[in-house]
């Protein structure tokens, strides 16, 4: 990433997401916005938190509205699911991490 990038994380520095996970893109959402996001299109979930002001780490139930799975931005909102408080991006990023390993993360 560029040095005005607004995470302190390279593509580098992103473990690799637990089985059936995809993504953990910066994500411009909107009004230069960023957030860091993963989906798990066969259980209809997102897992993601904002870079530019990191406090907690989200897990929403999602659909498929566009063509391509494996941008997040395709996947709209349907309902938040739960929360996870975390302080900073380092910290952010193993919560969202262990979040997506939860063996009980199905919320079906």
């Amino acid at each position: 990433m560029a040095g005005s990038s607004p995470s302190v994380h390279g593509p580098e520095d992103i473990p690799e997401a637990p089985d059936g996970w995809i993504g953990g893109d910066l994500v411009n959402t909107g009004g230069n916005l960023f957030a860091r996001m993963w989906i798990h299109p066969e259980k209809e979930l997102r897992v993601g938190y904002a870079v530019d002001d990191p406090d907690s780490v989200g897990v929403e139930r999602v659909r498929l509205e566009g063509e391509d799975q494996s941008n997040p931005l395709s996947w709209v909102h349907v309902d938040n699911l739960e929360g996870e408080t975390c302080d900073g991006e380092q910290d952010c990023l193993e919560t969202a991490i262990r979040t997506m390993s939860a063996s009980d993360l199905d919320c079906r």
